[in-house]
């Protein structure tokens, strides 16, 4: 692990949780959901775009890939949920231990569905992402 990058990590996610926290307050919402993104397809063909994480995402962590989320509820570690979906065409590169991990309470689902039931947003949540359905 890099300490370097840890110690610098710490204080982003902290400043990050604490800015979260007075704009939830300000806004009346009670937690904020942000999404990883969607791949886009092109058309008529069974291949994605190129993949590039929501950036509002990529700010709070550097994990990469679509669909994951991240709750984030004032006065609670933020939910960091990986989907790693199980599929014969992808194999998934395991997580392994990276410098940031500790700093969430992280969640492996094997789909986008059950990412959105770990997360179980309702009433008050806002949602930052290119999914709003």
């Amino acid at each position: 692990m890099d300490d370097t990058l840890l110690q610098a990590f710490g204080p982003h996610l902290s400043a990050r949780l604490e800015r979260a926290r007075e704009l939830l307050e300000q806004t009346g919402f009670a937690a904020l959901v942000l999404h990883a993104g969607t791949p886009f397809r092109y058309h008529a063909d069974d291949m994605d775009a190129p993949f590039h994480t929501n950036p509002h995402f990529a700010h709070w962590t550097p994990l990469k890939g679509p669909f994951h989320l991240l709750v984030v509820k004032p006065g609670k570690r933020p939910r960091l949920i990986r989907v790693a979906p199980e599929d014969y065409w992808y194999e998934q590169a395991p997580l392994g231990d990276p410098f940031w991990a500790g700093e969430f309470d992280l969640i492996q689902v094997a789909d986008e569905a059950a990412a959105w039931e770990e997360a179980a947003p309702g009433e008050g949540f806002a949602y930052v992402g290119d999914a709003p359905d």
